[in-house]
């Protein structure tokens, strides 16, 4: 009877779901500043910048801002960057959000924005040079195979993009670059929720696979003690 009920206890245990590691440190940016991430103006490394800083979004939540335009700035490339080193072997997925918007006039008046903002993602195994480009966001023929976009109610996308083929890629970077297109035109966007993740159905477990651990775990130590101090 002990035997089959160990058997039991093993199968809830082996069973529960295979929950997603996170590997960025910072990715919601709660620390309120840009720590784990380093800042570029036109390719160059700069210890602080006006144009790329983290805010907070009205709402208590602290994201990554990244400013673009209105030459007066004199910055045509605008980059919030991140360095992963090594990818871990359970590497699946790069996941972050994005929200872009122009705080100024369109002169073309159509509604489309002439900055435009990409993320890559650069390593020695090699490179995903468009994991987003906001040229395409409209086009998913213009997206990358491996990169779902699902656009949330909060008007922010969702990125999800397979990275799997680049584990223990060494010396990976990731890229937010805002590209300015010198039209005295400000665009400015939003990253936050930056993880690179195994792929499981949740960062944390829920609740109720807690629960369901612990009780095989106990029930586990109670079947052995007991069987050890019949032995003894």
């Amino acid at each position: 009877m002990n035997k089959i009920l160990r058997i039991l206890i093993l199968g809830v245990m082996v069973n529960l779901p295979v929950y997603a590691h996170a590997f960025v440190s910072n990715g919601d940016f709660e620390s309120g500043d840009l720590s784990g991430y380093f800042v570029q103006e036109d390719f160059a490394d700069v210890p602080s910048s006006a144009v790329v800083k983290v805010i907070d979004d009205g709402t208590g939540n602290h994201v990554g801002e990244i400013s673009g335009g209105f030459t007066f700035h004199n910055v045509l490339v605008s980059t919030l960057g991140r360095d992963l080193g090594t990818l871990p072997p359970f590497a699946k997925n790069i996941l972050f959000d994005f929200k872009m918007f122009d705080v100024g006039p369109d002169p073309q008046g159509n509604g489309s924005f002439p900055d435009v903002f990409t993320a890559s993602l650069q390593t020695d195994s090699g490179d995903i040079t468009h994991i987003v480009d906001s040229t395409t966001i409209a086009n998913t023929v213009g997206n990358p195979a491996h990169t779902q976009l699902t656009l949330l109610s909060n008007g922010f996308y969702s990125v999800k993009t397979d990275i799997s083929f680049l584990q223990n890629a060494k010396n990976s970077k990731l890229f937010f670059d805002l590209l300015d297109d010198d039209d005295a035109r400000l665009s400015k966007v939003l990253v936050d929720n930056v993880s690179v993740t195994s792929g499981g159905s949740s960062t944390a477990p829920e609740p109720s696979g807690l629960v369901l651990y612990s009780a095989g775990a106990v029930a586990l130590f109670w079947f052995n003690r007991k069987k050890f101090m019949l032995n003894v």
